[in-house]
């Protein structure tokens, strides 16, 4: 298993940079993303997604604190979706800077709405482009079914373990995920 830290803006930058973590990573491998980040470039996002569906990745998202905007698409994307107790999903319309980028705007949405509509057929595109943004807290997202459990263990190992500050890039996780989770239970 391998894991990969997305806690900043996501931007060209996290494309190259998650595209350059998988190179090495087998098709099919088992990936966890250990998610805090307030979003980005919706497009970006969808870039990250299609470099995991096109490895045909098996992913989990661990949403530690809030995944955001265009780092809520990545997790509602992956194949397993884990959020702390306190955690938080914010979803909303893109927009743009150029506010005649109608087209670049509904292209975003839709892109968003697919991944949305794949884990809650039963959120409209009116419950999220409403023009607000709307947070969801853990009981909410699981009862939606936008999630697949809320765990605290996962929030408490990477603190204690520093996985989330000390990522290097190419971590293999199946030890230290192994060794977060027994710490955990003691």
């Amino acid at each position: 298993m391998y894991g990969y830290r997305l806690c900043s803006e996501i931007t060209d930058e996290t494309l190259k940079d998650f595209s350059k973590f998988v190179e090495g990573i087998e098709d099919g491998a088992e990936v966890s993303l250990y998610i805090s980040s307030y979003g980005g470039d919706c497009f970006m996002s969808v870039g990250i997604i299609d470099i995991m569906q096109r490895k045909h990745l098996n992913t989990t998202a661990i949403i530690l604190g809030v995944a955001a905007s265009a780092a809520a698409i990545i997790a509602l994307s992956c194949n397993k979706v884990i959020m702390s107790p306190l955690g938080h999903l914010m979803l909303h319309s893109a927009w743009s800077e150029n506010p005649n980028d109608d087209e670049g705007v509904k292209a975003a949405n839709d892109a968003q709405f697919a991944v949305i509509h794949k884990r809650c057929p039963s959120l409209s595109a009116k419950d999220i482009f409403n023009g607000c943004d709307k947070w969801i807290g853990a009981k909410e997202a699981l009862a939606l079914g936008l999630i697949d459990n809320i765990d605290s263990s996962y929030a408490v190992a990477a603190m204690t373990n520093n996985i989330y500050n000390n990522y290097n890039g190419d971590l293999k996780m199946e030890e230290k995920e192994k060794e977060m989770q027994e710490t955990v239970e003691q």
